[in-house]
């Protein structure tokens, strides 16, 4: 596996994450914001298990995560219209 794979996997799955959690932040019934909340804290969990693979190839990941401009505007569609007009 190369690094470019590592990186790959480390950005979907921070994407995600990020997604999940406007999700959790604009939906109102507490249900599915709990379920969407869990959603982003496995995502998360995934993005860690990146980091540690690349770490341990001695790949280095950014140290910070910026999203995609289309993630960007998925999230301020979702904020807009909200996860019900969205999904």
């Amino acid at each position: 596996m190369s690094g470019e794979s590592e990186l790959e996997s480390w950005r979907e799955e921070k994407q995600s994450s990020y997604l999940y959690r406007v999700l959790a932040e604009r939906e109102p019934a507490a249900e599915l914001k709990k379920l969407f909340t869990r959603l982003a804290d496995a995502a998360e969990e995934q993005a860690r298990h990146w980091e540690r693979l690349a770490a341990g190839r001695g790949v280095t990941l950014p140290q910070s995560f910026t999203p995609s401009a289309r993630a960007r505007v998925v999230a301020w569609l979702l904020r807009g219209l909200g996860p019900q007009h969205m999904l």
